[in-house]
């Protein structure tokens, strides 16, 4: 920025003034530049380029946040299947699917443990993990997102179905990488 702006005039003697203490307009600049690492610009000024200075700064700001979203997300054992698919902050795929509200909102509960299964159900109830047995298979098996997607011999079918249509449409084979992570 030239030294002409008034902006920049402002900051610099509000900087020399303050020394960036607590309460001042530098104070937040100060604040802003240590969160994002970027402490040494507090003393050398040196930017660069506006387009240069403008891109590292989203840059810093895009892994601020996907740094406190993935120490956020760790942190919550309902998100317990989320830390499986999502490993990044963006816009998912499935929103852009040819799908009913309804399926979407489906897609999301399930990912985010907002859903139905005894995994959350028993959460409400304060019932203890262990007893969070499947009651659609019988087979003692707790009904956790995995064992509901991948386990239940009684959505086997669907299950076949769902893998040839990921297949098809995503290339994905669900089959192959289910028989490896077990």
């Amino acid at each position: 920025m030239e030294d002409s702006r008034l902006v920049k005039q402002i900051y610099k003697q509000c900087k020399d003034r303050t020394g960036g203490q607590r309460g001042s307009f530098c104070y937040s600049i100060k604040k802003l530049l240590i969160k994002f690492d970027l402490e040494h610009l507090w003393k050398s000024e040196l930017i660069g380029e506006l387009k240069d200075w403008e891109s590292q700064i989203q840059a810093c700001v895009r892994q601020f946040d996907q740094d406190s979203w993935s120490v956020a997300v760790q942190m919550k054992p309902k998100l317990r299947t989320y830390n499986l698919f999502k490993a990044e902050v963006r816009r998912e795929e499935y929103l852009s699917w040819e799908i009913t509200d309804e399926q979407r909102v489906l897609y999301a509960r399930l990912r985010s443990g907002s859903h139905q299964l005894r995994i959350e159900r028993g959460r409400w109830d304060n019932e203890v993990e262990a007893e969070r047995l499947c009651k659609v298979c019988g087979t003692g098996k707790i009904e956790n997102e995995k064992h509901f997607l991948l386990e239940c011999y009684v959505f086997e079918r669907f299950r076949r179905n769902m893998y040839r249509r990921i297949l098809q449409e995503t290339t994905y084979d669900l089959v192959r990488m289910n028989l490896r992570s077990r």
